[in-house]
């Protein structure tokens, strides 16, 4: 019988390897074809979700370079950007963003609570608003 802990760790094994797997395909879609906006947003999330900030602000660039409307590559570039505390950058990604995908609950909410962050409370109040329309 399996012990709920090896199930744990098989399970983030296999998490693990997909992901790895993702990560391959991924990149081989971006050399085969380097404008390819969605592999090069794909590629940005996961590196994200592994911590590797920095590469993935590199790929959220090249998506945001590639498509000048992509508005979840300008939020995924101003998270990262309030991450290491680079207010400007981070709000004028974040105005893109809600400029360009206005009714993203996600982005409003997210918006509002960087707002409050850096104390513009009314400001903030206001996405919050837009976040619950």
């Amino acid at each position: 019988m399996v012990k709920p802990a090896q199930k744990t760790k098989a399970g983030k094994s296999k998490e693990k390897s997909i992901k790895k797997d993702a990560k391959s395909h991924l990149l081989q879609a971006i050399k085969i074809n380097p404008e390819f906006s969605d592999a090069h947003y794909e590629l940005g999330c996961l590196l994200m979700d592994e911590g590797d900030l920095k590469s993935a602000e590199k790929q959220f660039k090249k998506v945001v370079k590639l498509d000048k409307n992509h508005a979840d590559g300008y939020f995924k570039l101003a998270l990262i950007a309030a991450e290491f505390k680079k207010n400007k950058t981070a709000r004028n990604q974040f105005e893109k963003a809600v400029t360009i995908k206005f009714d993203d609950p996600e982005i409003q909410f997210k918006y509002g609570i960087f707002l409050k962050i850096i104390k513009k409370i009314e400001e903030a109040t206001e996405h919050f608003g837009k976040a619950i329309e």
